[in-house]
């Protein structure tokens, strides 16, 4: 677990609120430490093959220069799940591609391309009879933008 440690978890930038919401939550996990197969829920799951030296923190910017669309390196999962009627696709915790089946856009059902906020990031989804749904990545609130 070297790469998640209390220097690069302080290392982090971000507000002030973000930050010590990141402190919280990396001490809850370094003092609960990683679950075991001899704990009941988590029997079957392989969680001792998961090797957390294979990932690190996100950079900053969230690592993809706040790059839109599929990544190369999903684009080949997605297409082996088959037709989906749409599909958010995150990046470093940032919406980077929304889409819909073009049979349900036909038929009115509407998904709006990403709009960011200063207060939060947003998709809005209607369908034909007018029923209509948002998305949101939520920011704090209780800080000035």
């Amino acid at each position: 677990m070297s790469a998640f440690t209390h220097d690069t978890v302080a290392e982090l930038p971000g507000p002030d609120w973000l930050r010590a919401r990141r402190a919280a939550a990396f001490e809850r996990f370094d003092d609960a430490g990683l679950p075991t197969e001899a704990e009941e829920i988590w029997r079957y799951s392989r969680i001792s093959e998961l090797d957390l030296d294979a990932y690190s923190p996100v950079a900053g910017d969230g690592g993809d220069g706040g790059e839109r669309g599929i990544p190369e390196g999903v684009r080949a999962a997605v297409e082996a799940v088959g037709a989906h009627a749409g599909l958010i696709v995150t990046r470093n915790g940032r919406v980077a591609h929304a889409g819909l089946d073009p049979d349900l856009a036909e038929r009115g059902v509407e998904v709006s391309d990403v709009q960011v906020f200063p207060w939060g990031s947003f998709v809005f989804f209607n369908d034909p009879d007018g029923n209509g749904w948002a998305l949101q990545a939520v920011t704090d609130r209780s800080q000035p933008a």
